[in-house]
């Protein structure tokens, strides 16, 4: 697939709603910044902290899109219209939107952003042009939209990427700290063992901490309407079949406060932690090196030979339930080299199938742990030193994480 192209047919085929872009675009246009932003107060320091950049004004827009639910309270509509009225930046288009109270969700929204951002490089002919995901609570380095487009002029391989960030433990709450603290902790130990055991999928897919070219945006069919997991779902189109990057050159600060519009992520982890006092867990490190003594064996697989062996009852089990062995049967019968096959493995076997295998494991018997105990567990792997706190452990990740992840 060239990927140095758009899909002409995207803009055909869907039904498209796009922002009302009220800025006239420069031909040397090489960023536009897509911000979705429902019951959002935030949003002018989310503005502002990307506003602090050495880019020429031509180089770059942002897109914002107000919305509410078309089922929306009267409160909400006033205070999302004085919003849109009281807004005014340079290179900032700013649209109102009301979504159909079926799809209103952060996904929609992204997707109309993204789909405008996309026909706007289309319309310019700049398939390379980058489109960069962000959130109307979040707050960035100085000079972020500068570092994100320096990356992939310096990668142009590279069609998509996900972006180093942070929570600033100090805007956090002082009782919600250790909330926050475990919570990152849980992102960061379950995509750096995904990369241990020889994952390709082990990348964060964070929805304000994301960019894609403009072009491969339209060749794999666009954002998804999902409600929420809309970037989980989006940014694993790439990667394993395209040259995926992460960038580490810069930070985005997502929002650590307490929120009820998801139905999961930070918000509403650390919204269940306040009022349940459950303390935040993640998936028991057993679960991932069962799963890596199971790909120990994928040589032997790419020659046709399908023996499956395991001392854990609750793996085999699984294995039987979504007939693994045909999986393998079909994926050596389509292909001709190693190269190939692993290839077409890891599509199939992907990083959704990936967490519902965690799952199945989590519910028969491998139980999830506290985040201190999965990350000790892969800093021993990584022969580094055992951590103390959560803390601790978040700070030696976060090291690992800005340069880069330390490999089985």
């Amino acid at each position: 697939m060239s990927i140095n192209r758009f899909n002409e047919s995207y803009f055909i085929k869907h039904n498209f709603e796009y922002c009302d872009n009220k800025i006239e675009v420069d031909s040397d246009l090489e960023l536009i910044v897509t911000i979705p932003a429902y019951k959002e107060k935030e949003l002018a320091g989310s503005i502002e902290s990307l506003l602090e950049t050495s880019l020429k004004p031509s180089q770059y827009l942002i897109l914002v899109l107000l919305n509410h639910p078309a089922d929306a309270n009267e409160d909400l509509v006033s205070e999302t219209q004085q919003q849109y009225n009281s807004l005014n930046y340079a290179r900032v288009s700013t649209s109102l939107k009301v979504l159909p109270t079926k799809h209103a969700g952060v996904g929609l929204a992204r997707k109309i952003l993204m789909d405008s951002a996309a026909k706007i490089f289309a319309d310019l002919h700049k398939p390379e042009g980058v489109i960069m995901a962000y959130d109307a609570d979040c707050l960035c380095r100085p000079d972020h939209m500068a570092q994100v487009l320096s990356y992939f002029k310096k990668e142009p391989s590279k069609v998509a990427a996900s972006i180093y960030y942070e929570h600033d433990l100090s805007l956090v709450v002082e009782n919600h700290r250790d909330y926050i603290i475990d919570y990152e902790l849980h992102l960061r130990t379950y995509i750096n063992w995904k990369k241990y055991i020889g994952l390709p999928y082990g990348f964060q897919t964070i929805g304000s901490s994301m960019a894609v070219r403009g072009g491969i945006y339209t060749l794999v069919g666009g954002m998804n309407k999902r409600k929420a997991g809309e970037d989980f779902y989006f940014l694993h189109k790439f990667t394993t079949a395209f040259d995926f990057g992460e960038i580490r050159n810069t930070t985005v600060y997502p929002s650590s406060r307490i929120s009820d519009r998801v139905p999961f992520g930070t918000g509403r982890a650390i919204l269940q932690a306040d009022q349940t006092g459950v303390q935040i867990d993640t998936y028991n490190p057993q679960s991932y090196l069962l799963f890596y003594r199971l790909l120990k064996n994928m040589d032997s697989w790419t020659t046709g030979m399908f023996i499956i062996e395991s001392e854990s009852h609750a793996l085999l089990n699984y294995l039987e339930e979504i007939k693994f062995k045909d999986l393998l049967s079909e994926c050596f019968s389509n292909t001709s080299s190693k190269q190939q096959f692993v290839k077409r493995f890891f599509n199939r076997f992907d990083a959704f199938q990936f967490m519902k295998y965690l799952h199945y494991l989590r519910n028969n018997g491998l139980e999830n742990v506290r985040p201190l105990a999965a990350a000790n567990a892969l800093l021993e792997k990584f022969g580094l030193s055992q951590k103390q706190t959560n803390e601790m452990a978040l700070l030696e990740f976060r090291i690992i994480d800005k340069t880069e992840s330390v490999e089985s």
